[in-house]
C-alpha cells in the first residue's frame, strides 16, 4: 500500500481517535537495545494540517520504525535521522512549505519539524528553543513520557552531539480510544510522574509499586538478563525517590526506606552492571577464540593443499 493510500484509507480513523480535539500517536523507545518506555504525542491538525498528515503517514506506514535519534543537543532538543528516507524516493516530506502553526518553541516536549526540509526528520524540544521559531513548525506536543525525554537527554554524547548508545524507535502508531484509559491509568507506569492520581496513593500502595519492580528485577537477574534486571531495579528506585520527594506526609517509615531500600537497590543495580560487563567480556573472548580457530583451520587447509 502506497503512502497516498495510507492518507486516504486511514483519514476516517485519524479524525475519530482524539484526545479532546487532537489525535494521539505513540513511539516506543529503546536505549542501547533495551525497551525504555513510550512517548505519546497529541498532534495539531487544525494548526499544521499538512505536516500532521505527513507525520501520521510516516508513523502508520512504518517509516519511523527503527529510526534513531542521532542528535542530542543538551538543553535544546533531540533530532531523528532520516531512516533512509529522502524526498526523491517517494515524494513526501514531513515539512510542508508555506505552512506555519504560529506556535513558539517555548517549552519542553514540543514536536517540531527541522530545518532539513528534504526528509522525515523531526525534533522534540528539551526546553525553550526560540531560535527555532522562524525556521521550524510546531505540530504537536508530548502528553506522556516527558521523564523519558530527560532520560534520553542524559545519554552521553560525543563532540558532534551523537549519542554513544543507540536510541531507537522500536514501534510507533496511533492510540485507539479503547487504549486511552489504560494509557494514563496503568497501575504502575514506568515513570511515577505519569500517574494522574499519585497524591491519592497511600504508603502501602507505593511500597507495592516498589515491590512489583523489585520482583521483575529479581526474576530477570535469575534468568541472567542483567540489563532488564538493572532497568527494573532502577524503576523501583525511581518510585521510592518520587515518594520521598513528592508525598507531603512525614511518616516513621522514611528513615527506614532511605537506609534500607535505597542502598539495596543501588547495590543491586551495580551488581547487574558488573554481571552484564562480565557477560560481554566472555562473549568477546569467545568470539576471539572462534576467530583464532578459524585462522588455524585455514592454515591447516593451506598446508594440506
Amino acid at each position: 500500500m502506497g503512502f497516498k493510500s495510507w492518507l486516504e484509507d486511514e483519514e476516517k480513523i485519524f479524525n475519530e481517535i482524539k484526545i479532546g480535539n487532537w489525535p494521539l500517536f505513540y513511539m516506543d523507545i529503546a536505549i542501547g537495545g533495551c525497551p525504555e518506555g513510550r512517548i505519546v504525542f497529541e498532534l495539531y491538525p487544525k494548526l499544521a494540517p499538512n505536516t500532521v498528515k505527513n507525520f501520521k503517514t510516516f508513523c502508520l506506514g512504518g517509516l519511523y520504525r527503527n529510526a534513531k535519534f542521532n542528535q542530542i543537543i543538551k538543553g535544546c532538543g533531540i533530532i531523528t535521522d532520516n531512516n533512509g528516507f529522502r524526498k526523491a524516493k517517494n515524494g513526501y516530506d514531513l515539512y510542508h512549505v508555506g505552512e506555519n502553526s504560529n506556535l513558539r518553541h517555548d517549552q519542553i516536549g514540543l514536536l517540531s519539524t527541522t530545518m532539513d526540509a528534504n526528509g522525515s526528520k523531526f525534533l522534540i524540544t528539551l526546553s525553550s528553543c526560540p531560535q527555532y521559531d522562524k525556521s521550524n513548525i510546531v505540530f504537536g506536543k508530548v502528553v506522556k513520557g516527558l521523564c523519558l525525554l530527560k532520560e534520553i537527554e542524559n545519554v552521553i554524547t560525543d563532540d558532534n552531539n551523537s549519542p554513544l548508545k543507540s536510541i531507537a524507535i522500536s514501534s510507533c502508531g496511533m492510540i485507539f480510544q479503547n487504549e486511552f484509559n489504560d494509557l494514563f491509568r496503568s497501575q504502575y507506569p514506568d515513570w511515577p510522574e505519569d500517574l494522574i492520581d499519585y497524591k491519592d496513593k497511600d504508603f502501602p500502595w507505593w511500597m507495592g509499586a516498589v515491590g512489583y519492580f523489585q520482583i521483575l528485577a529479581s526474576l530477570a537477574f535469575k534468568m541472567k538478563d542483567y540489563e532488564i534486571a538493572a532497568r527494573n531495579y532502577k524503576k523501583a528506585l525511581r518510585y521510592l525517590e518520587f515518594y520521598l520527594v513528592e508525598m507531603t506526609d512525614r511518616t516513621t517509615y522514611r528513615p527506614f526506606i532511605l537506609k534500607e531500600f535505597k542502598s539495596e537497590f543501588s547495590k543491586q543495580i551495580e551488581d547487574c552492571l558488573k554481571c552484564l560487563e562480565n557477560e560481554k567480556r566472555r562473549l568477546r573472548q569467545f568470539e576471539l577464540q572462534l576467530n583464532n580457530e578459524d585462522k588455524q583451520e585455514s592454515k591447516e587447509i593451506m598446508v594440506v593443499n
